[in-house]
């Protein structure tokens, strides 16, 4: 994940992964040549840019540098190639002023990094969607798609100031570039995310049945939980606690008889004294797993 994020946006300690994958393989590692090998022609054919067009550009400072003099033919390495093709698509689909695209560019040059390659990465070899994420002032960042969420999930957007964003999808750009450079195009990851989300629904709750279920858990104040299913669906609970091993007189014993409404309580006696009393607890559902 490659993010300029301000600190005050978010707390990455509040921020829990959605899944442990990783992005990128070995056989995406230094895959494209950075040499300055595709054009304006290039440019034209993958983002609809003339050439007219691309002097204006130039012209404002919203092209990286892309020859050794003004005679020269322009040429352009796939990771400036990118950065272009992406101001392109802010320009043309969020009217993104020059000023935030020049802003967009110093950012991706910061420390020399490969926007690129990393995108690839990012996509490579499970198809994921990666998307630049970004308010065009100070939050600039590339991420597959989960992590972003991960961003939001934790409160990005719910604060009392909260900036607004956009969110650009990369994949197609990346795939453009790919075709230029006469490579197959990186896989969507539409399987890998039907697989992925399965698994996440296994472990959400998905009824009020299973939500009472989990809360009886963790409560950490029963012996031991019966669960009662058919046809797969929970109708049933019972739990089992013990409640005193001694008690004084028949009004504490009528008071915890009086505590539920459906209950049996059991009372273990020695040598004419009461010196346990447990309680088992039944919860039923109805078919809409709603408390009967």
């Amino acid at each position: 994940m490659l993010c300029f994020m301000s600190e005050e946006t978010i707390t990455p300690a509040s921020i829990e992964p959605l899944t442990p994958a990783q992005p990128g393989s070995a056989s995406t590692d230094n895959l494209i040549s950075e040499d300055k090998d595709l054009t304006a022609s290039d440019l034209q054919k993958a983002a609809g840019m003339s050439y007219r067009q691309l002097n204006s550009w130039d012209e404002k400072g919203a092209i990286p540098e892309s020859r050794d003099n003004h005679d020269a033919w322009r040429k352009f390495s796939p990771n400036d190639f990118f950065t272009i093709l992406i101001c392109k698509e802010l320009r043309d689909r969020f009217g993104v002023s020059f000023e935030a695209i020049r802003r967009l560019q110093e950012r991706f040059e910061k420390d020399n990094f490969n926007n690129f390659q990393h995108t690839v990465k990012c996509i490579s070899p499970l198809g994921y969607a990666v998307c630049l994420f970004t308010d065009l002032e100070q939050e600039f960042c590339i991420d597959q798609d989960l992590g972003i969420a991960n961003y939001i999930r934790a409160g990005l957007l719910r604060k009392k100031n909260s900036k607004d964003y956009i969110i650009l999808r990369l994949n197609p750009l990346v795939n453009k570039i790919f075709e230029l450079l006469q490579m197959p195009p990186l896989p969507d990851g539409d399987a890998w995310y039907e697989k992925l989300f399965e698994l996440q629904g296994q472990a959400v709750v998905k009824n009020d049945a299973e939500f009472h279920l989990l809360s009886l858990v963790r409560s950490k104040d029963f012996r031991h939980i019966t669960v009662h299913l058919k046809d797969g669906r929970i109708y049933q609970t019972d739990t089992y606690e013990e409640l005193a091993e001694k008690i004084d007189g028949s009004n504490e014993l009528m008071k915890i008889i009086k505590e539920k409404q459906y209950q049996s309580v059991s009372i273990d006696l020695a040598d004419g004294e009461v010196i346990r009393i447990s309680r088992k607890s039944p919860v039923k559902f109805n078919k809409t797993t709603e408390k009967s």
